[in-house]
């Protein structure tokens, strides 16, 4: 097993031997979890990722520094959490946080919710998987860098060694004239 952060013990349940609860982290899915959860799934593993934002002139500037993004299968394999981890060194414009990512067979979506060490509070999201992307919709609250808007972020290119992610955002009340706003490029590294 790699190095695990501690943020993920700590947002899920803490791991004590004496309360007799297994190991956070498992092996893979589940045999008895829905086949979607590979989804999300097919991505355990760790990332280093580059991160490019739009600039107020329309070009594109890469962030220095790599952020290491890890994913693994959690709860007895039947959801999947990641962690992001930006470049220490880097300003970056998304700080250290965690997702947890269950699938819900009754919705045929997954129910996410993200939180980070700067903002107290959940974030949650829905996504749903096809052609071979998996796309998350959501309305986003104000944050210091954005004003309240809705989300568009996709996954793509997934490989096995490659994806490539990228966030798209829209007015309140449009959902139709998205603008793509930040991009990541991940390469596996374990």
């Amino acid at each position: 097993m790699h190095h695990l952060p501690v943020l993920v013990l700590s947002l899920i349940f803490p791991l004590s031997a004496a309360a007799g609860v297994a190991p956070l982290i498992a092996d893979g899915p589940n045999p008895n979890a829905p086949e979607e959860v590979k989804q999300y799934g097919q991505l355990a593993g760790h990332w280093q990722c580059k991160s490019f934002n739009l600039q107020p002139d329309g070009n594109w500037a890469e962030s220095p520094g790599l952020a290491t993004w890890s994913w693994y299968y959690v709860l007895e394999g039947y959801a999947v959490q990641d962690v992001w981890l930006p470049d220490r060194n880097a300003n970056a414009a998304a700080p250290m946080g965690t997702n947890l990512r269950t699938f819900d067979p009754g919705t045929g979506l997954w129910e996410m919710v993200w939180t980070t060490q700067q903002v107290p509070r959940l974030e949650k999201y829905r996504a749903s998987y096809r052609n071979g992307e998996i796309h998350m919709y959501a309305e986003r609250p104000a944050s210091a860098s954005f004003p309240k808007h809705l989300m568009h972020i996709t996954f793509h290119n997934i490989g096995e060694t490659h994806f490539d992610w990228k966030y798209e955002s829209s007015g309140l009340t449009d959902g139709k004239n998205w603008r793509e706003v930040a991009r990541l490029s991940c390469d596996k590294s374990s």
